[in-house]
């Protein structure tokens, strides 16, 4: 069975079209994933973190943009044989233009594999260059 299921996961991986897919698919896996609300005060970011440690995330702003970069280390040991990896190491970030805004009272905070993100709308006022965001 570990055979055929590694001889048809090569065959889709060096296929000319079914290669490009598994990279789109990669990339899948491996962006972070989003959702934006919009309450009478607030925009709320919420970014799906799942499997992240806390202190393996930072956020900051810089340039008009708020940027989410999240650090992956792989777990795996040598004397385990793995037939199939998805979670690979890197850094993974996200960018979200934010545009003139006062960043001093975003508010972050992470729980669950998920990282939400507080906008109050009335920090759109004048902006600094660049910040570090606390993440609680």
């Amino acid at each position: 069975m570990n055979n055929y299921l590694n001889k048809n996961y090569d065959l889709l991986n060096n296929d000319p079209f079914f290669g490009l897919l598994s990279s789109f698919r990669g990339y899948e896996i491996n962006s972070l994933r989003s959702d934006i609300k919009e309450t009478e005060e607030d925009y709320i970011i919420d970014v799906e973190l799942a499997g992240f440690k806390k202190e393996d995330i930072s956020l900051s702003f810089e340039n008009k943009n708020l940027i989410v970069k999240a650090s992956y280390k792989s777990l795996k040991d040598e004397k385990t044989k793995y037939l199939h990896i998805e979670r690979t190491e890197g850094i993974y970030s996200r960018k979200f233009y934010l545009g003139d805004i006062k960043h001093d009272n975003i508010k972050a905070n992470f729980e669950n594999g998920l990282l939400t993100i507080i906008i109050p709308k009335d920090s759109y006022k004048e902006i600094e260059k660049s910040k570090s965001i606390a993440i609680n």
